[in-house]
């Protein structure tokens, strides 16, 4: 997963992607990178927000995140619309990967 894509799915939680770096010294360029992201997208600093993120990263995350998504007929959705399957957006993001799960809070919805 890209960083900016990590950073837009938890922007709801704005401090985690903080929060969840500030514990280990490893990840804290991330807690930098995240403070600093109105910068690096006005200056479309492809390098650092196009970089993979460490998986593990990535996954403590994602688990903090409290948005759930909605499975259902081939279709990611952020919102539910019927009787879609609601997933965490850790699920949605090992089911279907980091570009779908962008796809699906940006636009409301993708075909998986």
């Amino acid at each position: 997963m890209k960083f900016w894509q990590l950073v837009s799915i938890a922007s709801e939680q704005p401090e985690l992607v903080s929060e969840v770096a500030s514990g280990h010294p490893e990840w804290l360029h991330y807690a930098t990178d995240a403070s600093n992201m109105s910068t690096l997208v006005a200056n479309q600093d492809r390098h650092t927000l196009d970089r993979v993120v460490d998986p593990v990263f990535a996954e403590a995350v994602l688990s903090g995140v409290r948005k759930s998504y909605y499975y259902g007929n081939g279709w990611l959705r952020s919102r539910r619309l019927g009787s879609e399957e609601e997933i965490s957006a850790l699920e949605a993001a090992k089911r279907f990967g980091g570009d779908a799960v962008e796809d699906a809070l940006e636009y409301g919805s993708v075909a998986v």
